[in-house]
């Protein structure tokens, strides 16, 4: 309970103020339990509006890291993407070169194939 003179606490059960003296006033159909309960209830109000708070700037702090890192990972992803691509290339080309330079060999070793199976047949039939 409070004084109405200078609202200083006063306890259950005293008649007069210990703050200023004056006589505390009695209100039919008070208690104090009521006072305690009400304070009670803003008091839990006001710790979840703080909890309400203080999830929200932690949730904040983590979308903003999370888009941090999204955005860090996105250079990373297109730089190796185009090595990839780079090292595929690469490959395509010097093998299109071997496989050109295969096929030539085989083609001048199947030409002289030809050349010696066609100087063995002359000689085969001259020797009749």
């Amino acid at each position: 309970m409070k004084c109405a003179n200078c609202n200083a606490e006063i306890k259950d059960g005293s008649i007069y103020c210990p703050v200023c003296g004056k006589e505390a006033q009695m209100i039919s159909g008070y208690s104090s339990l009521e006072d305690d309960f009400l304070h009670s209830l803003l008091r839990e109000d006001a710790d979840k509006a703080n909890e309400n708070e203080n999830n929200h700037k932690v949730l904040t702090a983590e979308n903003s890291q999370k888009g941090h890192k999204k955005s860090q990972s996105m250079p990373i992803f297109i730089t190796v993407l185009i090595l990839f691509f780079c090292i595929l290339s690469y490959f395509y080309y010097y093998f299109t070169i071997f496989f050109k330079t295969v096929s030539n060999f085989l083609y001048k070793i199947i030409r002289i194939v030809e050349m010696n199976n066609s100087i063995f047949m002359s000689l085969c039939y001259i020797s009749r």
